[in-house]
């Protein structure tokens, strides 16, 4: 059990410090049922390799536009924007993910083109139910959540 935590605990980390350095936005963790429902979007991507995985960020479409204006250092205009910047933002997190997760286990993987879709989704083979979920919030209020396989599944073992 010590070992998935401290997988949840890193991937926190580099979800919360990319997501600082990338977009200027301080994520704070909260409580699952802070997390809105209401007119979320999601981008997702599969890991695989040395192991795997799937990683979906499903959060509000007000933060997903702040996030994109923020990239972007411009209002968006353009409702496509914020589709592209969040599949970049997810390449981003994600090359941070793989490697602190290659820096722990010296297990490599790849990740697939990030994808986006409306509404709450998750990649295809996910069991919602085995997932880790890390709920996020920022300083306006918007929400998100941060769902994934423990990391590394299928890797050898440490």
């Amino acid at each position: 059990m010590k070992k998935e935590s401290s997988f949840c605990s890193l991937i926190d980390e580099v979800i919360k410090d990319v997501f600082c350095q990338t977009t200027g936005i301080h994520l704070q963790n909260c409580r699952g049922n802070d997390v809105a429902e209401d007119d979320v979007c999601t981008v997702y991507t599969i890991f695989n390799g040395g192991y795997e995985a799937r990683l979906a960020f499903c959060a509000q479409r007000s933060m997903m536009k702040r996030i994109t204006e923020n990239m972007l250092e411009e209002p968006v205009v353009d409702a496509e924007d914020i589709v592209e910047y969040m599949k970049e933002l997810l390449n981003i997190l994600c090359g941070h993910v793989v490697a602190a997760v290659f820096h722990m286990t010296k297990t490599a993987a790849r990740f697939q083109p990030p994808c986006f879709a409306e509404g709450r989704y998750l990649p295809e083979g996910a069991d919602p139910d085995a997932m880790v979920h890390i709920c996020y919030m920022n300083d306006y209020a918007e929400s998100a959540i941060l769902l994934h396989d423990q990391f590394p599944r299928g890797a050898n073992e440490m």
